[in-house]
């Protein structure tokens, strides 16, 4: 799975998932060129623990600060991937360079995270708990902190 977001002006970085040795990390690379060239691989995420998994990335830009959804199964232990994942998000401040500020917003077995800006400040992070879940967050003050509410089950309607 891949997302993209611009980061500013034709830079752009995308996030993937990526297998090494039969476990996923998430990584990331730039293009500053509007997507004609990519380069410049970076580790974004990888999982605390032994034999854990982060994968199924997605990254926006809210108001300057990277924000990359994705879930893991380092909390559980489990080592059956994917069970046992949770849904968190990290944050960058500096175009993708470093990454931090980890955040669990999807409880155990939360799954296929994806997000969505609202403004300058808020977003959302959407992801399946035994139904589709979406968690509104605000970034607060000049630091980048997170505030939480409660996640809230979602009916989606095809028409």
């Amino acid at each position: 799975m891949i997302g993209v977001t611009s980061v500013s002006g034709p830079h752009l970085l995308a996030v993937f998932e990526s297998e090494q040795g039969g476990i996923f990390t998430v990584d990331s690379i730039t293009s500053r060129d509007d997507g004609i060239t990519w380069g410049d691989r970076r580790r974004v995420y990888t999982p605390t623990g032994s034999n854990n998994n982060a994968g199924a990335p997605q990254v926006i830009n809210v108001g300057g600060t990277l924000v990359v959804s994705f879930m893991t199964d380092e909390d559980t232990q489990q080592h059956h991937w994917i069970d046992g994942a949770s849904a968190k998000l990290i944050t960058s401040g500096n175009g993708g360079r470093t990454w931090g500020n980890k955040i669990l917003v999807g409880p155990v077995q939360s799954n296929w995270p994806g997000l969505v800006d609202l403004n300058e400040r808020r977003f959302l992070m959407m992801f399946d708990h035994g139904g589709a879940m979406a968690q509104g967050l605000t970034f607060s003050g000049l630091e980048v902190d997170v505030t939480i509410t409660d996640a809230a089950s979602v009916d989606i309607v095809v028409s």
